[in-house]
C-alpha cells in the first residue's frame, strides 16, 4: 500500500506537469499574441504622431490585447513608450473575467505548486523605412520640400487617404467632394520642373526621374544605394502603358534622392528615403498619358512631363521593409524587436 501510494503521487505529479504546463504554454501564447497586437497598434499611432498628452496607451493596449485571449480578458502590466529610441514595449499578464491575475492550476496544487501569474512582452519600433518595393520613378528631396508640407494628406486620422476606414472596395476615394480634394499636387519631372537642375537633391539636368527597372516595373532599393538612371523621357521598357495605367487610383511607393553624380546615361541618384503617392494622373509622353481622375483633364501638356497625386501618410511592417533609418517622407515602418 505504501509503494502504491508513492506511485500514485508520482503519477499525479507527472499529470500535473503534463496538464498544467500545457495550460501555462497556451496562456503564454495568447498573451504574446495580445502583446504583439497592442505594441504594433501603439507604435503605429506614435509613428503618426498621435501619442500626445491625451493619448491613453493602456486603453489602446487593452483594446488589442483582450480579443487575443479566449476569455476576452488580459491584464496590462505595463506600457513603456520611449520616444528617444522610437519604440514601445507592452507587457501583459494573466487576468480572468473576475480581475484575478493568477492562472488556476488543475493538478499542480496537489503537489504544492501555487497558481502562477503568466506574463508576455513585445517591443515594436517605428521609423522611416530603409527600403521598399517601389515604382522606378525617383523624386528629389526638393519635391518633398516643395509639396510635402502643403500637399501631405495627414490632418484627419480617420479621414481621406489615411487609414483603412478610408478604403471603399479596396480603393481610396479621389473625388472632388472630399475635404482633401485640393491637396493633390503635380510634380514636373521635365520642362516646367518643380526643382530646377543644380544643387544636390534637385533634378538632374535633362533627367526625367526614371530608374532602371526589373521585369515587373518595380525596384527594391535600400537606403544609401546609388541607382542608375534610365535617361528616356518615357518610363522604362518594362513599364508598358498598360502597367502604368494600372497605377491610377492606387498608392505607389517611390524612392527619394538627395544627391546626384555624373550626367546623362552615367548618372546615379543617391537614395535617401521612401514616400507614398496616390496616383491620380500623369503625362510621360506618347502612349503614357492619363487624364486626372480628380479634375478630368491632363495634369500637364506639351513638352512637360509630370505625375499628379496625393502625397500621403501610410505605415508598413517589417515584412515589406528591410529595416528603419531612412529619411522622413511621410511613411512609417513598424518592426518587431527581438
Amino acid at each position: 500500500m505504501v509503494v502504491f501510494g508513492l506511485w500514485m503521487l508520482v503519477i499525479f505529479g507527472f499529470g500535473a506537469f503534463a496538464l498544467d504546463i500545457s495550460r501555462i504554454y497556451n496562456e503564454h501564447s495568447e498573451l504574446r499574441n495580445g502583446a504583439d497586437a497592442a505594441a504594433f497598434a501603439i507604435a503605429a499611432d506614435c509613428g503618426q504622431q498621435r501619442c500626445d498628452g491625451f493619448y491613453d496607451e493602456h486603453a489602446v493596449a487593452n483594446m488589442y490585447a483582450d480579443p487575443n485571449a479566449r476569455d476576452g480578458a488580459t491584464g496590462i502590466n505595463n506600457v513603456a513608450i520611449d520616444f528617444a529610441t522610437q519604440q514601445v514595449t507592452v507587457t501583459v499578464e494573466t487576468e480572468d473575467t473576475s480581475g484575478n491575475n493568477k492562472l488556476e492550476m488543475v493538478l499542480a496544487q496537489i503537489i504544492g505548486y501555487n497558481d502562477p501569474t503568466v506574463q508576455a512582452s513585445a517591443t515594436v519600433m517605428w521609423g522611416a523605412p530603409s527600403g521598399y518595393d517601389a515604382l522606378p520613378l525617383a523624386f528629389s528631396r526638393c519635391e518633398w520640400d516643395s509639396f510635402g508640407s502643403a500637399g501631405f494628406v495627414d490632418e484627419d486620422p480617420l479621414g481621406f487617404l489615411h487609414r483603412q476606414s478610408s478604403v471603399v472596395n479596396n480603393e481610396l476615394p479621389p473625388t472632388l467632394g472630399y475635404p482633401y480634394a485640393a491637396k493633390f499636387v503635380t510634380i514636373y519631372l521635365h520642362g516646367s520642373s518643380t526643382c530646377a537642375a543644380g544643387p544636390s537633391g534637385q533634378d538632374l539636368p535633362g533627367g526625367f526621374g526614371w530608374l532602371d527597372s526589373n521585369p515587373n516595373c518595380r525596384i527594391q532599393p535600400s537606403l544609401g544605394d546609388w541607382l542608375e538612371i534610365d535617361p528616356g523621357a518615357s518610363p522604362p521598357g518594362e513599364c508598358n502603358p498598360s502597367t502604368m495605367r494600372d497605377t491610377i487610383g492606387t498608392v505607389q511607393f517611390v524612392p527619394y534622392f538627395d544627391d546626384v553624380v555624373g550626367t546623362g546615361t552615367n548618372a546615379d541618384y543617391h537614395i535617401n528615403g521612401f514616400g507614398a503617392l496616390y496616383v491620380t494622373g500623369y503625362n510621360f509622353g506618347g502612349s503614357y498619358k492619363e487624364d486626372s481622375i480628380v479634375t478630368g483633364v491632363a495634369p500637364c501638356t506639351g513638352d512637360d512631363r509630370c505625375i499628379q497625386g496625393y502625397m500621403m501618410g501610410d505605415w508598413v511592417d517589417s515584412n515589406t521593409s528591410p529595416g528603419l533609418g531612412g529619411g522622413d517622407y511621410g511613411i512609417i515602418a513598424l518592426e518587431m524587436k527581438g
